[in-house]
């Protein structure tokens, strides 16, 4: 008679090492980030350092209009 746990316990060790194998290499080789902004009707993609500026940009925005509130809340 053939035992299931001898056979079923290395194809489920083999599957999930060979997943994480997967995940690892797919996670690799994934796409840097980046952002589709809408300008004049028109839609651009910025990538590596054009990303880096326009959320640096961004962050700098709100964080300007946050100041300029707290300034009109204390007057």
């Amino acid at each position: 008679m053939i035992n299931f746990t001898r056979i079923g316990l290395p194809i489920i060790a083999t599957l999930v090492i060979g997943g994480l194998i997967s995940f690892f290499i797919v996670f690799n080789f994934y796409p840097e980030k980046h952002e589709n902004i809408p300008i004049d009707g028109r839609c651009y993609e910025l990538t590596g350092d054009a990303h880096k500026a326009y959320n640096y940009l961004i962050s700098k925005s709100k964080k300007n209009s946050l100041v300029s509130l707290v300034i009109k809340f204390r007057m």
